[in-house]
């Protein structure tokens, strides 16, 4: 799942450790927590800044925990106390545009 700067800088690296910044940012995978609040299953994922000034947060992984595909909604929220993306399936073929906070991406794409 590919995140944009802007956001990942606005919502997530404001809370992260220095540590964990740095190391995304000198192209380093850190290890963080996947968690499908709605069925409590929880993935060891990677997060990693890609070449292209993007972060990637490990999609294969969220593809395996539920069927999710191009058009579905879904939010994300980053718990930086337990290093964990919170993630929640909203609704099926609902593709709407991202919506402050990190909170609802639209899925318009799966690569």
């Amino acid at each position: 799942l590919d995140l944009l700067k802007e956001d990942v800088d606005g919502h997530i690296f404001k809370v992260a450790s220095k540590k964990e910044i740095d190391s995304i940012e000198q192209g380093n995978r850190v290890n963080v927590t996947l968690l499908d609040v709605e069925t409590s299953e929880n993935k060891c994922i990677g997060f990693i800044q890609k070449l292209n000034g993007r972060y990637m947060l490990g999609w294969n992984e969220v593809l395996q925990m539920r069927n999710i595909n191009a058009g579905d909604l879904i939010g994300l929220l980053y718990a930086s106390s337990s290093n964990t993306f919170k993630f929640i399936l909203v609704d099926k073929g609902m593709c709407l545009k991202l919506v402050g906070a990190l909170g609802y991406v639209c899925l318009d794409r799966l690569d």
